[in-house]
């Protein structure tokens, strides 16, 4: 009876019924905090028709999470209400044209542990242009590695990585390399390079020279940088008398 007053659009058939009474068999949550994640999920999603593997997910995100009773359900309910409009902001960040639901609250959750202030959080996302919750967690944890919290901190490590990123094509380039994902040379290469003092422009003049002596890869690259940082071979102008 109570099912059917959250679905009074359409009746719900005698194979749905034992579905959710399986389900609750078999799960350790309350029934009246399973209705509660019930009515929850037809009013986000504004659907009568919504079945009952949808709810399913919900719920088990909730058991796995230790939420197991109504009043449980309801203050997870009330921390997901307030932090709504934060979650579509981020979304929107992100262009993600999916609704945010209860499940990305832990992503919040997890955020304001590690010191972030929302609004360095949507510049992060900001940054990131396209992607989802996944991808940004990744790029949070790292900025929280490198203690990067301020906007300021955060606009300079991204850029400085965005800058290594392309860095690291266009030496993959200049070797004949094929890169299938350049984070990995760019964080045992690129970046160690550039900590040593090579710029951008005499990097590129070490990988047109390492071609030409057929050291073709980033290993190959390496030996020549180490060789030439061992004689203080560093700035650009003392490559070319280098090589003169």
């Amino acid at each position: 009876q109570q099912l059917q007053e959250i679905f009074p659009e359409r009746e719900i058939s005698v194979s749905e019924y034992g579905h959710y009474m399986s389900f609750l068999e078999e799960q350790p949550i309350r029934q009246d905090a399973l209705i509660m994640i019930v009515r929850y999920c037809r009013e986000y999603t504004n659907d009568p028709n919504i079945n009952f593997k949808y709810v399913k997910t919900t719920a088990l995100n909730f058991i796995q999470r230790g939420i197991l009773t109504a009043a449980q359900v309801e203050k997870e309910l009330s921390f997901y209400s307030k932090d709504t409009n934060n979650l579509r902001q981020i979304f929107r960040a992100l262009n993600l044209k999916r609704k945010p639901d209860v499940a990305d609250g832990e992503y919040l959750k997890a955020w304001r542990k590690m010191e972030f202030e929302f609004e360095n959080i949507l510049f992060a996302a900001s940054r990131l242009k396209r992607g989802n919750l996944e991808k940004l967690d990744a790029v949070l944890k790292e900025l929280y590695a490198n203690r990067c919290f301020s906007r300021e901190e955060i606009d300079y490590y991204l850029s400085r990585k965005e800058a290594l990123l392309n860095e690291t094509y266009r030496i993959a380039k200049k070797l004949g390399v094929y890169l299938s994902y350049a984070e990995t040379y760019m964080e045992k290469y690129t970046s160690g390079w550039a900590a040593l003092g090579y710029s951008d422009e005499a990097l590129d003049s070490i990988a047109d020279y390492s071609f030409a002596v057929k050291k073709r890869s980033f290993e190959g690259m390496d030996e020549v940088i180490r060789n030439w940082y061992e004689k203080g071979v560093v700035s650009l102008e003392s490559i070319q008398e280098h090589l003169a």
